[in-house]
């Protein structure tokens, strides 16, 4: 456990955020692919 638990608090947002950033941007991944193989 660090000294500080506001920085620790910090670290474990940063994470979920970048977590949740790389979801999101594997969903929008997927959706492209999707709508391409709708056009063929």
């Amino acid at each position: 456990m660090p000294a500080n638990p506001v920085s620790a608090l910090r670290q474990d947002a940063a994470a979920i955020r970048g977590d949740f950033q790389k979801a999101m941007v594997s969903v929008n991944v997927e959706k492209l692919n999707n709508a391409r193989s709708k056009r063929k």
